[in-house]
């Protein structure tokens, strides 16, 4: 499988990882998503690691992938973010 594709296929589906809520919502209301549904889908981050073929990011989101806790949501707020 070509993994550039992959990403590449993903463009405008995915959020861009190095972005804030505005840009959520720019991705996911257009799919019916809630505020309260893209905490809950970004939640799921706490567990589990990203994988460069699918996101362009390699890696655990969090210290702790094996554990379920609010530390990615931490992590997140403690991001400078750009626009």
């Amino acid at each position: 499988v070509d993994s550039s594709a992959s990403v590449e296929s993903q463009v405008g589906r995915l959020p861009d990882a190095d972005k804030g809520c505005p840009h959520l919502r720019k991705i996911f209301h257009p799919k019916g998503f809630t505020d309260k549904d893209i905490v809950a889908l970004s939640g799921a981050h706490t567990v589990g690691r990203c994988h460069g073929d699918r996101s362009g990011f390699e890696g655990a989101w969090t210290e702790t992938p094996l554990k379920f806790d609010n530390s990615y949501f931490k992590e997140m707020l403690a991001k400078e973010y750009t626009d």
